[in-house]
């Protein structure tokens, strides 16, 4: 039986169970230790955004789920963004067509988001955190 309670083995790090998948007597059991920090890249710009709405279901982000980012005014397109966009800000997709940056839903019955006046990059998201309930 493994012992399956966490446990701080430094500062910043915390030691895991590592419950094995598959047969048991396939792959051995044991325990791993990790940064929570280097988890989520966590760093002085470090930002983290809880999501209201159901944009970005087909990207797997869902209502009530947190994503973890950096503060940045840059993005490659295709990042998922954190903008403002005339005065709102938003969570999309970064896309650029024809030179012009707009944002895009990951939703199917989400809009293409071009901006009236103003599109400034806020950060790029780089992980998602979802609680299982």
């Amino acid at each position: 039986m493994v012992d399956i309670r966490a446990r701080s083995v430094g500062c910043s790090m915390i030691e895991l169970p590592v419950i094995p998948a598959g047969w048991p007597d396939e792959v051995g059991e044991g325990c791993t230790a990790f940064d929570p920090a280097a988890l989520f890249r966590i760093s002085p710009r470090t930002f983290a955004l809880r999501v209201r709405g159901q944009s970005m279901v087909n990207a797997g982000i869902f209502d009530g789920d947190v994503v973890i980012g950096e503060f940045t005014p840059e993005a490659r397109p295709g990042a998922i963004v954190v903008a403002l966009m005339d005065g709102e800000s938003t969570l999309k997709r970064l896309v650029v067509h024809h030179g012009q940056p707009h944002l895009a839903a990951e939703n199917p019955n989400g809009p293409k988001l071009v901006p009236l006046s103003e599109l400034v990059i806020q950060g790029v998201v780089h992980t998602l955190v979802r609680r299982i309930r």
